[in-house]
């Protein structure tokens, strides 16, 4: 987990929710509606999750045998008490960019904080212009 930001914060963790859509111009809706239904079955989705050392998308799934096998998802659990999404933003890209590169050359030796700071606001407005605001 990401550790609390201040004393007395709590720490969390990010995840990106999946969105499955059916388009209206779909051929055949019902395939389309069969085929989710499979890809977001416990089986799966388990399968996946062990596989891949992520947690699952559904609550059932943490019942299911395979996954409390699986010592390191059943002892990451606690960490969905703590789990926020990353932001639905066509932006989001750029700021996790810049601040991740704020972030390293600060860790490196390159920036000190200060001058981290300063590169993030300097890059967040000549890359966003109008669409972030600063304070």
């Amino acid at each position: 987990m990401i550790p609390a930001a201040g004393k007395g914060g709590q720490p969390n963790s990010l995840t990106h929710p999946l969105a499955y859509l059916i388009s209206s111009q779909c051929e055949h809706p019902d395939l389309a509606l069969a085929l989710i239904d499979k890809v977001t079955d416990y089986g799966p989705n388990t399968r996946h999750a062990i596989a891949s050392t992520h947690l699952g998308i559904l609550k059932g799934q943490t019942e299911y045998k395979f996954y409390k096998d699986s010592r390191l998802l059943s002892e990451a659990l606690y960490m969905l008490a703590y789990t926020t999404f990353l932001p639905n933003n066509p932006y989001w890209g750029s700021y996790s960019t810049i601040t991740y590169e704020a972030l390293a050359a600060t860790v490196g030796g390159d920036f000190t904080p200060q001058e981290a700071v300063e590169f993030v606001v300097d890059e967040l407005q000549r890359e966003l212009g109008d669409n972030v605001i600063i304070r």
